[in-house]
């Protein structure tokens, strides 16, 4: 083998080294995520929820956000080539959490529409319920735990074990929160917790039901507004990540952020950007877009 081989062998051998460690880096940067069953997206929408989950070519929306979020959360769902949703949850009548359901109805394909077992009372409420007629979907109204497969999860949905308002809600106006529905997906060995704007009494109820344990990622109740039960929240579900979904106008409780310091909880704000977070199922990566 002459010199001049030798260098171009040389040259070659060493742009296969620089190939490989821009790919090592890029998987790490990726966060060691080889083998994507779940994807939870938490859109950045001010002080409102509106959550995409993909897994397996399944697609499903917690909340839809407020009115003026419709074209920022169809232009995602476009974007990640999503036509249909196999189902969309309603956690409870809220502006905030129901204001563009009727949009997205009218613009997708939705196969399942799971809502609380009560009547709204706000214009949204009622866009979305005729948005909904007029699309032919018959919404289920939950009232009891719920359990379906989308793509390689498991969804669980845990309803308030009592819709009557005089029962649940010391000042009439605020029920809604109280009948917020919970959800926890579950892929692998990892769980996600949805939780609304569950209020105080709605998260004692349901730690004094619940057997969903430990979870990786929280959805912090109430856009990260502090009440009594959120320290007995954290004790039983010790969440390795947490998401507050709120806006530099509205942001968190200083006392919700820390209590979650306090659990050691890594704590990600839709103030601050779309969060991401994506498993296998063994491992979970967490970021802002």
């Amino acid at each position: 083998m002459n010199r001049k081989t030798r260098s171009l062998l040389l040259i070659l051998l060493a742009c296969l080294v620089c190939l490989a460690l821009v790919f090592l880096v890029i998987r790490m940067q990726q966060g060691g995520i080889h083998n994507e069953k779940l994807k939870v997206t938490v859109l950045k929408v001010g002080k409102a929820d509106a959550i995409v989950l993909q897994s397996a070519g399944k697609t499903m929306m917690i909340d839809a956000g407020e009115a003026d979020d419709a074209e920022k959360i169809v232009k995602f769902l476009k974007e990640e080539g999503v036509t249909a949703l196999d189902a969309m949850i309603i956690t409870h009548f809220d502006k905030d959490h129901v204001g563009s359901a009727g949009t997205i109805v009218e613009q997708f394909n939705v196969d399942r529409v799971l809502i609380p077992n009560y009547e709204g009372t706000r214009e949204e409420y009622f866009s979305f319920m005729d948005a909904m007629k007029a699309a032919m979907v018959e919404p289920e109204r939950v009232e009891g735990p719920m359990e379906f497969t989308l793509g390689e999860t498991s969804v669980l949905i845990e309803p308030p074990v009592d819709y009557d308002v005089d029962v649940v809600s010391d000042a009439v106006e605020d029920y809604d929160n109280t009948l917020s529905l919970m959800t926890t997906v579950t892929c692998g060995e990892k769980k996600f917790l949805f939780t609304g704007d569950a209020d105080r009494r709605r998260l004692k109820e349901w730690l004094e039901n619940t057997e969903v344990g430990d979870v990786d990622f929280l959805k912090v109740p109430h856009h990260g507004a502090f009440n009594a039960e959120l320290e007995d929240l954290l004790q039983v579900t010790q969440p390795e990540y947490a998401a507050i979904t709120c806006s530099k106008k509205n942001p968190a409780d200083a006392t919700t952020l820390e209590q979650l310091v306090k659990y050691r909880v890594n704590v990600f704000q839709t103030s601050d950007g779309r969060i991401t977070a994506v498993t296998d199922g063994s491992k979970i990566d967490v970021r802002l877009n």
